[in-house]
């Protein structure tokens, strides 16, 4: 089993910016009036068509989709991962830590997805970035290749 997380596009980022600015520039009759994490939540929501893009294209593969931030903009999937290949247009492969034996599963050739989910996201995960090895504690002399 492999859990997708799709990263939905963000709306309101220039309003955002915005905001920032008007909350920190000492001239501004808004300055220190920072805004909640609710009101950054509310204005940085994806737009209702986008999460419907990724919804739908998750259930159309049999998975259910979860939102796992507040404002949804990231939305996760639990599926074998058969049917992660088959949804990405990828293959996975398993990458294996010489040293330290940890396990990840990754699509090195990239992946692809429909034009309108495509549309509404910036990346999907885990696909192609490998995490560096954290934590590893050698055991005895560094092993180098044979030649």
């Amino acid at each position: 089993m492999l859990e997708l997380t799709f990263a939905v596009r963000q709306s309101g980022r220039a309003a955002l910016l915005d905001a920032l600015m008007r909350t920190s520039r000492p001239t501004s009759q808004e300055y220190g009036r920072h805004l909640s994490l609710e009101d950054v939540n509310a204005l940085t929501a994806p737009s209702p068509a986008h999460l419907e893009a990724v919804s739908s294209f998750i259930r159309r593969h049999g998975a259910e989709p979860r939102a796992a931030t507040p404002n949804s903009d990231f939305v996760t999937a639990v599926v074998p991962v058969r049917v992660a290949e088959v949804m990405l247009s990828t293959r996975y492969v398993r990458l294996v830590h010489n040293r330290s034996g940890a396990e990840v599963s990754r699509a090195p050739f990239g992946y692809s997805l429909p034009e309108e989910v495509a549309a509404a996201v910036d990346f999907v995960a885990p696909t192609v970035h490998v995490p560096g090895a954290r934590g590893v504690q050698q055991q005895g002399p560094p092993r180098h290749p044979s030649v």
